[in-house]
């Protein structure tokens, strides 16, 4: 709707959500919700994190690790982008490992030819969907603050 009135007015307003519910997997669902955010927080926080620690020689040997700890950061800021309550900082903390563990088995997975077929698997590739579905739903649930994680806070 936002995209079609900005239209009306000349303004070319870009898609920030792509069906995110129907992704994959975790990398696929971050390419698909909140486009805007996560194109700004690969741009200001994970490519300066991974390239700052590509400088260094433990990381040159280990580019695994210096990526995954660029996507953790990026999806812990996500988080904490809200506010720094529980709730959000544990979404974002949950996110970025679920998304670590989701790079860590496509690396397995290049290395190893019984797991990618594995994951090539119709089945394993629904499975992926419905634990990517999951996964957010999760952590968008810790995310609203209506779990009880959420931080109390007092009425008056």
């Amino acid at each position: 709707m936002a995209i079609g009135a900005g239209r009306l007015f000349g303004l070319n307003i870009p898609a920030n959500f792509n069906m995110p519910f129907l992704a994959k997997n975790p990398q696929d669902f971050w390419r698909r919700f909140h486009i805007s955010l996560s194109e700004w927080l690969r741009d200001v926080v994970f490519m300066p994190i991974y390239m700052n620690l590509m400088k260094l020689n433990f990381f040159r040997q280990n580019k695994k690790l210096a990526q995954n700890i660029g996507i953790f950061c990026t999806l812990f800021c996500m988080g904490a982008w809200n506010g720094l309550e529980r709730h959000y900082v544990i979404s974002g903390a949950l996110f970025g490992a679920i998304s670590v563990a989701h790079n860590m088995l496509q690396w397995s997975a290049k290395r190893s030819p019984v797991l990618s077929n594995w994951l090539d698997h119709p089945v394993s590739e629904f499975t992926g969907r419905i634990l990517t579905l999951a996964s957010a739903a999760a952590s968008l649930y810790i995310f609203s603050g209506m779990s009880p994680l959420r931080t109390n806070t007092a009425s008056f």
